[in-house]
């Protein structure tokens, strides 16, 4: 069996796994969270696109239907919206007057 001798001195391998450990450090702190944000954004982002497009579809259709009830509003009772009629106040009958008067409780 033949051992793999690398003549590499402590200090160099000291320094070799610092460096490392510092670079998997920022991918795990840094880059990692940042891409998951990234992602969450992108997707967010792609319902807003899909929202759009739908009022797009569907503004003309509620241009429409708005006019026609104004229409249909103007027209359903022309009477009614031109004359207002008084309100009748209650008579000072005995019935009139106790559905008027307030409870004792």
């Amino acid at each position: 069996m033949n051992k793999l001798n690398l003549n590499i001195p402590e200090k160099s391998l000291w320094y070799l796994f610092v460096c490392v450990g510092i670079i998997a450090l920022i991918v795990l702190v840094a880059i990692f969270p940042m891409h998951k944000i990234n992602a969450r954004k992108s997707n967010e982002l792609n319902e807003l696109e899909n929202q759009i497009a739908a009022q797009e579809d569907l503004g003309p259709i509620h241009l429409m239907l708005t006019k026609t009830m104004e229409i249909k509003r103007n027209l359903r009772f022309p009477i009614l919206l031109q004359k207002r009629y008084p309100e009748k106040k209650p008579q000072n009958s005995p019935i009139y007057l106790r559905r008027w008067r307030k409870s004792p409780v």
